[in-house]
């Protein structure tokens, strides 16, 4: 018997695979080797070539490849690109012609690896992954999960957006009897992990096909804007459960919240939590750890925990008065603005600071209004006006009551896009305001990119979010209300509570924590360390599966401690398990946002916690 794979545009056939035998371990048939006269590359989004057993696109080029799609030009130029692994010359005759041009190679959009015989396997359509609030999610995963539960004929999960764009993933599917979505639910947080359970179910009596019998995902109806429609209600009880769920109805978006609703089933997660926290202490003058909002399972659970609290006055901040001992424009630096500006001397850091994002815009676009919005959110956050300096030997921020700040327009051309954007990737000079740059990039007839980049001194995660959900406020046309406070005078207010003592029970915390000989990370090394401190590094990415995410969940719950502190302490573990160490220090990101006043605020908050971990080498992981 003989697998074979090919997509349409590579003329039926590609690759062929002889089944003999499948191994205990296969999950899959491989796909296996090219036929002739066809080559087969696993390449990233960046188009390098993968190694054996990492994940790439697969690409054809050869002999059988198509020339594109009949009267869709744009379709063409996106799906077969020029091949740039192989050149050849088009006229046989005039061979050793060094106008040499570019073969095309089709960009089938599915997810596959090197087996290490040389076949290849695989993995999904690459168009099923998707990051979903920092977690890299397997659309297909919940799909099978969904469709083993008992009574459900087809399914599938699509990620949505609620009126505040958040995103979360709704399961649509088809059934032959009534399904209980609380047990449902309960079936696939037991099977995966809580990121990858949808926060929303809609049954459907049959699902909408395309003219090739596929699911047609964009006829699926859209759900009920009330994520609490789909739960079952029970009643809040007590003043503190009131307050508590009008909290959790605005953090979160839905317009019902009952007793027994969860946080994250909910759509919550790490981010909102925070926002939640802080909200929490403005509200009920009462100061709630994180790990709580993250560890217990229902706003009842919250609520009892919120009653046990002492009460920890909220302090405002607010906006500071222009006589504070410096020149008109000049404020003190916050203390991850100095790390940062001091860091940013060092030798060769480049753009390890720069902070690209890059949207892919089809459809009509507006280039004034994309200007306009851009130099209304210039003018409306500060940040987005200072630069960087020295004042009587303190690090300080300058702002600027204006700047020189415009929208570049450029066409792609025969360039690649990738490559356009990495030259659009420049170092700041922090003394020199804006630090922030945007670029509007045609690809073609209503196909763009829209490039942003900006220095981390003035911004962080939290703050991308808000610049890009209130650019598309403005470019819409919509207003948006005042700010009451900027960055400096939360700058201003930490400092003066640093100097005030308000703070001192946190200073002693972390003089006790770090007391004694700091230890350093002694790792065994293939080659000797550099004397000249380098910023050259790299991401591996690597997928877990279903199977094992949903064992380090249960894990997790068993322990009473969230996804992330169960991972962190395997990365400790592990780090003892390569250094012999027993007194491990690892840095943290911490968003450092915990006052309701910085939800909406464009700044740089973040701040790494150095969290150390004394080992008991004769212990059990679990001790």
């Amino acid at each position: 018997m003989i697998h074979v794979y090919g997509p349409t545009e590579s003329t039926v056939f590609a690759s062929y695979h002889f089944v003999d035998s499948i191994g205990d371990g296969d999950a899959t048939i491989p796909i296996g080797k090219p036929i002739s006269n066809t080559k087969i590359y696993v390449v990233d989004k960046n188009n390098n070539l993968q190694p054996f057993g990492a994940q790439g696109e697969l690409c054809i080029a050869g002999d059988g490849l198509a020339k594109g799609y009949l009267n869709r030009p744009e379709l063409t130029k996106e799906k077969f690109v020029p091949n740039p692994f192989e050149a050849y010359d088009n006229d046989k005759s005039s061979r050793g012609n060094k106008n040499k041009e570019l073969s095309l190679m089709y960009r089938t959009g599915d997810l596959v690896r090197w087996r290490s015989d040389g076949s290849i396997e695989f993995i999904d359509r690459i168009d099923t992954q998707v990051k979903l609030r920092g977690f890299r999610v397997e659309l297909g995963e919940i799909e099978s999960k969904l469709l083993e539960y008992e009574g459900i004929r087809e399914g599938i999960v699509v990620v949505r957006e609620d009126k505040s764009g958040n995103k979360y993933l709704c399961a649509y599917f088809t059934s032959n009897e009534e399904v209980s979505l609380p047990s449902l639910r309960e079936y696939l947080m037991a099977k995966l992990p809580i990121y990858m359970v949808p926060s929303c179910f809609v049954r459907l009596y049959e699902m909408p096909l395309n003219s090739n019998g596929k699911i047609d995902k964009k006829r699926l109806p859209e759900p009920e804007t009330d994520k609490a429609a789909e739960r079952e209600y029970v009643p809040l009880e007590g003043e503190t459960e009131e307050k508590l769920a009008r909290l959790w109805e605005e953090v979160l978006g839905v317009d019902r919240v009952g007793a027994t609703d969860n946080f994250f089933e909910l759509g919550g997660h790490s981010l909102k939590a925070t926002v939640l926290s802080a909200r929490i202490h403005r509200e009920f003058n009462k100061s709630i750890p994180l790990s709580k909002i993250l560890n217990v399972r229902t706003l009842r659970e919250l609520a009892d925990c919120i009653d046990g609290l002492e009460e920890s006055v909220y302090s405002k901040i607010n906006p500071i008065e222009e006589n504070i001992g410096y020149p008109k424009g000049i404020y003190p630096a916050s203390s991850s603005q100095k790390r940062m500006f001091v860091q940013h001397q060092f030798e060769g850091i480049g753009v390890s600071y720069n902070m690209p994002l890059a949207f892919l815009v089809e459809g009509t676009v507006n280039p004034y209004r994309i200007r306009s919005a851009f130099k209304e959110l210039v003018m409306r956050h500060e940040p987005m006006r200072t630069s960087f300096g020295i004042y009587n030997g303190e690090i300080v921020q300058k702002i600027h009551s204006e700047v020189d700040f415009d929208v570049d327009f450029i066409e792609c051309n025969d360039k690649s896009p990738d490559g356009v954007l990495r030259e659009l990737v420049k170092p700041f000079n922090l003394e020199e305001a804006p630090l922030f740059r945007v670029t509007l990039i045609r690809l073609g007839n209503d196909k763009h990119i829209l490039f942003m980049d900006m220095h981390h001194i003035i911004s962080d995660g939290v703050s991308v979010a808000i610049l890009v959900k209130e650019f598309g406020e403005l470019y819409n046309g919509r207003k948006l209300s005042d700010l009451r406070i900027q960055y400096k005078d939360f700058s201003y207010w930490i400092s003066k509570r640093l100097q005030d003592g308000a703070l001192k029970k946190q200073e002693d915390f972390w003089f006790k924590t770090l007391e004694g000989d700091i230890p350093v990370l002694d790792m065994p090394l293939d080659f000797s360390r550099s004397d000249v401190r380098t910023f050259v590094g790299d991401t591996v990415e690597f997928n877990l599966g279903v199977e094992t995410s949903a064992l380090l969940n249960a894990l997790a719950q068993k322990q009473g401690i969230t996804l992330n502190s169960l991972l962190f302490s395997v990365y400790t573990a592990l780090l003892h398990r390569y250094t012999g160490q027993e007194d491990i220090i690892i840095g943290s990101l911490s968003a450092g946002r915990n006052h309701p006043d910085l939800e909406n605020m464009v700044g740089m908050f973040n701040n790494f916690l150095p969290i150390r971990t004394q080992i008991n080498a004769a212990g059990t992981f679990e001790d």
